[in-house]
């Protein structure tokens, strides 16, 4: 008799048991989502700034002689420029 009148309370313990432990699985799976996506944030954050360090070479030795043209949008208009460089 008196394991018939604990079995409502052993039900509702376990069912607390349960719902405890999906939540913290819950809550380990949010971690666990947060920290890749930091790691994917460092990653490419990482490979921005290894790209952004590239610098072209220039070679000056083409430009010292000729003539030159250089076309840019001002205000709008499209303007050309032109150089002689002797």
């Amino acid at each position: 008799m008196m394991m018939a009148a604990l079995r409502p309370l052993r039900e509702l313990i376990k069912s607390q048991l349960l719902l405890k432990a999906s939540l913290n699985y819950e809550i380990s799976a949010l971690i666990r989502y947060f920290v890749d996506m930091i790691n994917r944030l460092l990653c490419v954050g990482c490979f921005l700034m290894m790209v952004s360090c590239y610098e072209a070479q220039r070679d000056c030795e083409a430009f010292k002689e000729g003539t030159f043209e250089f076309t840019a949008e001002l205000d709008g208009e499209m303007i050309t420029t032109t150089f002689v460089r002797q």
